[in-house]
């Protein structure tokens, strides 16, 4: 379903590269990275959903050829859910 959304909101869209069950800050998640390109330049963006109890919360990370997806899963992981 997330794959048919980004491939019909994303301009220059390239698919889903992972989706995987995780925690952010005690709830849970689900991470996802997805490959979009833009003026000639590939990009990774990176996007975790947080479930909580009542609300949903969606961090999105960008960066060239994923060069900073181990910085972002640290990002994450330091995100305290009140």
């Amino acid at each position: 379903m997330i794959d048919d959304y980004y491939a019909s909101s994303l301009n220059g869209y390239n698919g889903m590269r992972s989706f995987e069950k995780t925690t952010v800050g005690g709830v849970d998640a689900i991470v996802c990275s997805y490959g979009v390109g833009m003026n000639g330049v590939e990009m990774v963006g990176t996007q975790y959903y947080l479930f909580g109890k009542d609300f949903t919360d969606v961090i999105t990370f960008t960066s060239v050829s994923g060069d900073y997806d181990d910085d972002f899963e640290d990002i994450a992981q330091s995100i305290t859910v009140h």
